[in-house]
């Protein structure tokens, strides 16, 4: 499994900006993201493929946020990490 430096970048500013707001929900959100990368990589075709591009999104549990993935020559590719509300189709 792999992160990119954008999806450890993101995953740092959710934390930063929990953290002082609700450290529980900071703690939660990053533990379920690597929860969540940890099934992708077990079951790497388990989120619907985003049409137009080679990556694919899965909702990371109890959290308002989404990985984007794409699994790649027997490995994952944790893209991106980003607020479902956000418009997130151009950063793909």
């Amino acid at each position: 499994m792999v992160w990119s430096k954008s999806a450890q970048f993101d995953l740092a500013r959710i934390d930063d900006y929990y953290r002082d707001i609700d450290p529980d929900f900071a703690n939660r959100t990053g533990r379920n993201a690597l929860a969540a990368a940890r099934f992708l990589l077990i079951n790497p075709f388990a989120g619907p493929k985003i049409e137009g591009t080679r990556y694919r999104k899965w909702h990371v549990p109890d959290t308002p946020f989404l990985l984007f993935y794409r699994p790649e020559n027997g490995r994952l590719l944790i893209q991106r990490v980003r607020h479902y509300r956000e418009d997130w189709q151009p950063i793909l």
